[in-house]
């Protein structure tokens, strides 16, 4: 009998990464977040650790699990806080510091954030004051 050879499945960026490693990445990127004085004020009074759990959870749906991220709609949970690009682009800065520090390899860092910053213009809001 011939066996036939399997056919070659690709992981998803979560899978490549495995989820112990995204979730010390996410708690890496909200230490660098937070100590940014162009950040930190949007943390104010927030419960950090139900938000870095949905940050977790939306990371995983963004790297390719089911859809497990239950938080409020990102357009909704980011309404009226005012986020500008400036702000985006600081996050990201720390996000890419965030894979460096876990060397992760650079064109997976540049996948990761553009899947990331996909869902950007949910959050800016450019009109806001």
């Amino acid at each position: 009998m011939m066996s036939h050879p399997r056919p070659e499945v690709e992981l998803s960026l979560l899978e490549q990464l495995g989820a112990d490693a995204v979730d010390l990445i996410v708690e890496q990127f909200y230490d660098r977040t937070l100590a940014d004085p162009r950040l930190a004020p949007f943390f104010e009074g927030i419960d950090l650790t139900r938000l870095v759990y949905h940050q977790k959870t939306f990371f995983y749906m963004a790297l390719g699990a089911d859809n497990t991220y239950t938080g409020r709609a990102l357009a909704i949970a980011h309404q009226g806080l005012g986020i500008k690009q400036q702000h985006m682009d600081a996050l990201v800065e720390h996000l890419e510091a965030a894979l460096n520090d876990y060397a992760v390899e650079a064109d997976m860092i540049q996948t990761i954030i553009t899947k990331i910053t996909s869902f950007a213009e949910l959050v800016i809001d450019e009109t806001y004051p």
